[in-house]
């Protein structure tokens, strides 16, 4: 004959569910901070080294995910000076955060009515690739 289990047991693990629900809500909500820049309050709970940390790991992947950096050395010092007068001249420059640029390769893929059709921008001058009519 099986044993029947208590009322007990299933209401401590819901007790102890709701306790941990009650632990997230407050450690999420206790970790809120103000970011000036967009005038919204953020629930994160990571440093600026961190953030600047996974930053610098992801950009390399970035960089390469949208075409890798463009060649055109011209077009790079005008992006950079750009850049730099952008956030010189707004709240980002009081933030612990250097600014880097780069000028990319990108490569779009656009999906028209059946038709896709790639369009490549190549160091800054856009111009459309080849269309490829694949479905």
């Amino acid at each position: 004959m099986a044993r029947q289990r208590s009322g007990s047991s299933s209401g401590s693990r819901l007790i102890l569910g709701l306790i941990v629900a009650v632990i997230s809500i407050i450690s999420y909500f206790g970790a809120s901070s103000f970011n000036s820049i967009t005038n919204e309050t953020q629930h994160i709970d990571i440093s600026p080294q961190q953030e600047i940390a996974l930053g610098l790991q992801a950009a390399p992947e970035m960089i390469q995910q949208y075409g890798g950096e463009a060649a055109d050395k011209s077009g790079q010092a005008k992006v950079a000076a750009v850049g730099s007068r952008l956030v010189s001249g707004s709240e980002a420059s009081k933030t612990p955060y250097k600014f880097t640029y780069h000028l990319l390769n990108l490569f779009f893929r656009v999906k028209i009515e059946g038709v896709k059709v790639n369009f490549q921008t190549d160091a800054g001058r856009a111009r459309p690739a080849s269309p490829d009519r694949s479905r």
